[in-house]
């Protein structure tokens, strides 16, 4: 699997580790990681849902910002957004899900 941008993938492996593993199983570690890291590689090169057109759709996304605490919601909404022409509807819950813990 790819990582994320390396400027973000120290930081995910940081912050998906907890600091007491017991409370976490594996899988579902592992579930925050690929969320997070799936959001980062589309952030880094953004694409449109097949179905969409793309220069129209891309125009709405904002731009990446150069932290990651500078994210906005739409920064979000956007891949959400993204997920369900690309994904089923059951992993598109679970990407928000994760996105969001």
């Amino acid at each position: 699997m790819p990582l994320a941008p390396p400027e973000r993938q120290a930081l995910i492996t940081e912050r998906t580790i907890p600091s007491n593993p017991r409370t976490r199983a594996p899988r579902t570690i592992r579930g925050y990681t690929d969320a997070v890291r799936f959001f980062h590689l589309w952030r880094a090169g953004p694409v449109a849902p097949p179905d969409a057109d793309a220069a129209e759709w891309l125009t709405d996304v904002p731009p990446a910002p150069n932290e990651p605490s500078h994210h906005q919601p739409r920064h979000v909404k956007c891949w959400i957004a993204h997920q369900p022409a690309t994904t089923s509807p059951g992993n598109a819950n679970h990407n928000y899900r994760a996105l969001h813990t």
